[in-house]
């Protein structure tokens, strides 16, 4: 069994009752829920970056004149910003910003404003991915939709950005909704770049993709046309799981929807240990070897959706000095969707592996 710690100062984040500031110096630990290839594994996770995108996540949920200004309450936490552009498409009630920060290109994506809402009244209609080289590849309508609304735009201040800085890597994020925007923008930026790359020296643009309580995107086909991408660029997309979020399980497994890799379970008392997923079932990465470990967050009963909205131990929100998650009215969802959630957990269950989670209870904490 691995262990992987290091010590890294937190950035001093609002949260509900204290500040991230309080828990640095901190020890931050993953434990490998069964054996994976370390080199791919953690090739270029940074818990620093993890912080930063959690906090331009954060932003994005922001008033729209008050980012513009970055003067909200989280843009505090990255003075250091410098905006591009906003964009709003009011129709599809998507939002995205663009800028640099500490020698990276950023993009941050807004998420559902109402998550309750959301989850009940998700439609899981798939529609071909329109990109020859992803053969029998679906994606979700709704997604897909969403991330055209603001595609052009997005792409626009991608290409005036790599112009400016070829050189700096460009680091994707998003929370619930904006977790699927950012990797359909991920895959979109590594696939058909906005700058060609032989005026580039060559070089396409370095991807970082960190998503928190992101949803299902698309069929197999897909994912592993993503992995594909990602491991051809040496990186690896990152999607954090906070204890029991409802929204990494929709849409079901058993409508042929299924994660990229790769998740980082953030199941303990500390909001910064996590488990560290085996989404990989074969460390030569081949296009076959794509799957959910069933013994992370896909072996829990009764999701949650008071977990989508705190991250890392901050809320998700724009400002933390609002009322506890307990207290937030709107929190509970259908018997029709709890219904198929339990649908889907029993199928989860027949793919399980038999033997694969006895390394995980081994090392495993105590629930809460």
């Amino acid at each position: 069994m691995s262990e992987r710690k290091g010590n890294h100062m937190a950035r001093p984040y609002s949260s509900f009752r204290n500040s991230l500031s309080n828990l640095a110096p901190i020890v931050i630990v993953c434990l490998f829920s069964f054996p994976v290839h370390f080199k791919y594994a953690f090739a270029d996770y940074s818990e620093e970056t993890a912080l930063s995108a959690l906090n331009f996540s954060k932003v994005s949920y922001c008033n729209a004149d008050l980012i513009r200004n970055w003067t909200c309450a989280a843009c505090r936490n990255e003075s250091a910003f410098v905006l591009k552009g906003l964009f709003e498409n009011k129709t599809e009630g998507t939002l995205a910003f663009a800028g640099t920060s500490e020698g990276k290109i950023v993009v941050a994506f807004r998420g559902s404003l109402n998550i309750a809402n959301w989850v009940d009244d998700i439609k899981y209609w798939g529609t071909p991915y329109p990109n020859a080289s992803c053969e029998n590849c679906l994606v979700h309508r709704g997604f897909f939709d969403a991330f055209e609304s603001l595609r052009a735009q997005v792409r626009q201040a991608l290409h005036e950005l790599i112009v400016s800085e070829p050189n700096f890597p460009v680091l994707i994020t998003g929370h619930s909704l904006g977790g699927a925007l950012a990797l359909l923008t991920a895959v979109d930026l590594m696939s058909s770049p906005p700058v060609v790359p032989s005026l580039q020296g060559g070089n396409y643009p370095s991807v970082q993709l960190y998503t928190f309580g992101k949803p299902r995107v698309g069929n197999p086909a897909f994912v592993q046309w993503v992995k594909t991408l990602f491991r051809s660029g040496s990186h690896e997309p990152y999607r954090a799981v906070h204890r029991k979020d409802i929204v990494p399980h929709l849409p079901p497994l058993f409508m042929g929807y299924v994660h990229a890799p790769h998740e980082l379970w953030f199941k303990y008392d500390d909001p910064l240990e996590c488990l560290n997923c085996s989404d990989m079932d074969d460390i030569n990465f081949s296009t076959g070897s794509v799957g959910e470990d069933y013994c992370c967050s896909d072996s829990l009963d009764y999701p949650s959706v008071a977990d989508h909205l705190m991250y890392l131990g901050v809320c998700t929100g724009c400002a933390c000095d609002g009322p506890t998650t307990a207290s937030i009215p709107g929190l509970n969802i259908s018997w029709e969707t709890r219904q198929m959630l339990a649908k889907d957990r029993a199928y989860a269950q027949r793919k399980r592996p038999r033997k694969s989670c006895s390394v995980l209870r081994a090392v495993d904490k105590p629930a809460d």
